[in-house]
């Protein structure tokens, strides 16, 4: 699907661009949700969607977990399934890997972001620079509180989670909306809708906060016979 504020960004493999927009709202969240705004004395059993919100994410240093993605489209069909691997360091970095049905990479140490399919031999590589500007993966570097970033609506509880909808104050984003969905203070399920409709879902499992992750995870060198593409447009 076309995404115009991320290939304005960068010009990865088209079956990377929704992994990307989700990418860009989960990192979004290593900003400094520990703000005056979010920051508020709640009871530690509370069920409340936004108080898990904020406690899940003021304290949170790095994050490990597996996951399932479906998109479907405006109709409800599932047009697209794959299962990988996620590690975030803060600030900045992470390793977003995808291992069914084909194999994709996307690494950041902070500076660069690298894509990798295996399937295509490619890597495309790019600085993180200003012009992630708009678009839910600057929200990784900028440090905004979640409140100047996004309209945050609690939601009825359901399905044994509580939940809340994030609703971008960019227009330019390239999506209209993402519900979180917390069980037991963990960050369960997040559903994102683009702006052309379809619904990205991705549920986590063994999902492990502040846990110690090597360095050199958020390194990469491209394979010596992978194309290598440096996209220094912008």
């Amino acid at each position: 699907m076309v995404l115009s504020s991320i290939q304005n960004a960068i010009s990865p493999p088209t079956r990377l661009l929704p992994f990307i927009v989700l990418l860009g709202a989960v990192t979004c969240w290593f900003s400094d949700t520990a703000s005056a705004s979010s920051r508020v004395e709640q009871a530690p059993n509370s069920t409340s969607g936004r108080i898990q919100l904020d406690q899940f994410f003021q304290d949170l240093d790095s994050l490990q977990a597996t996951f399932e993605q479906s998109v479907l489209n405006p109709d409800g069909d599932i047009i697209q399934q794959t299962t990988g691997t996620v590690e975030l360091s803060r600030p900045m970095k992470f390793r977003w890997q995808y291992l069914t049905p084909y194999q994709q990479d996307i690494v950041t140490d902070g500076n660069k972001l690298w894509l990798y399919d295996h399937d295509l031999a490619q890597v495309t590589v790019r600085a993180l620079d200003k012009n992630f500007n708009g678009t839910p993966a600057a929200l990784l570097s900028s440090r905004q509180p979640l409140d100047e970033s996004f309209l945050i609506t609690e939601l009825d509880n359901s399905e044994g989670m509580a939940w809340v909808e994030l609703r971008p104050r960019n227009d330019n984003t390239g999506f209209d909306s993402i519900r979180l969905g917390f069980t037991k203070g963990t960050l369960a399920i997040m559903e994102m809708i683009d702006s052309f409709g379809q619904t990205s879902i991705l549920t986590f499992h063994k999902l492990k906060k502040n846990i110690p992750i090597d360095p050199e995870r958020f390194k990469f060198v491209p394979p010596p016979d992978a194309d290598v593409i440096r996209d220094t447009g912008g």
